[in-house]
């Protein structure tokens, strides 16, 4: 019993510092890249890559090879990357208009609650989540800041969650993964892309209150735990992967 004690603690340390350690990893400010010729805006998001410790960004969920490759196949309109970046934007996502799900309606830059304890609230960050991933894409490849500014407006929502209200609620470690990765993925890119708007800018202070009040308590509160049948809390990653595998082989097929 002490030594299952002993190893979940640190495992959860570990677990904790190192997601922390990957958004904290370098503090480098992003500078503006210059305005190239591109589809839609006129501007072409430059995707800086930074590296502290041996771990190269963007490199949490995609790379700067993975992104500018995807955008030059989406431009050239090229399959399957085409078809599936043009199912992206008649997503509702995708809207120039969208707005986080978890915003206060008197005051829409803050969230309609600061607790996290809830099937509710995490309906919200499951739909912020998608959100701020697609949000995100869009805007590298169209370069339209209206995209980003969508994105970090979500991010900084629920980057002022209240660490102290978050409280485990019925399979919250299965339904908080997969929000979690993309909205992670979302901030790994934007802190990694210029902008042209210095008040869209990812900052210290963005990582730090990300960190603080919405990776770290999803984490420890809902995440690590050495006690969920058979890893559960992992089979909706591999329920997904193994979709877009699938969708991706069909796809392939049908061209033959």
């Amino acid at each position: 019993m002490k030594r299952t004690l002993n190893f979940k603690v640190v495992w959860k340390r570990f677990l904790s510092a190192s997601l922390a350690a990957l958004m904290l990893a370098s503090s480098a400010i992003i500078t503006p890249a210059s305005v190239s010729a591109s589809s839609g805006s006129g501007y072409e998001v430059e995707i800086i890559e930074s590296e502290s410790n041996g771990f190269t960004h963007p490199g949490v969920g995609v790379t700067k090879s993975v992104l500018e490759n995807m955008r030059t196949q989406v431009l050239a309109k090229k399959e399957p990357w085409y078809s599936y970046y043009q199912a992206m934007t008649v997503s509702s996502a995708a809207s120039k208009s969208v707005t986080s799900s978890h915003a206060s309606s008197s005051d829409p830059a803050k969230p309609a609650s600061y607790a996290f304890n809830s099937q509710g609230i995490n309906s919200k960050f499951i739909q912020d989540g998608l959100k701020a991933y697609t949000q995100t894409l869009m805007y590298v490849v169209t370069g339209e800041e209206v995209y980003r500014k969508n994105a970090m407006d979500i991010i900084r929502i629920w980057s002022q969650m209240d660490p102290d209200q978050y409280a485990y609620f019925n399979d919250a470690h299965i339904h908080t993964g997969i929000p979690l990765n993309r909205m992670v993925t979302a901030a790994e890119i934007l802190r990694s892309a210029s902008y042209q708007d210095v008040s869209l800018a990812w900052t210290e202070e963005d990582t730090a209150n990300f960190t603080n009040h919405l990776i770290n308590p999803v984490i420890e509160t809902f995440q690590h735990d050495n006690n969920h049948f058979m890893n559960q809390h992992l089979y909706r990653f591999s329920v997904q992967w193994q979709a877009i595998f699938l969708q991706t082989i069909e796809k392939d097929t049908m061209k033959l």
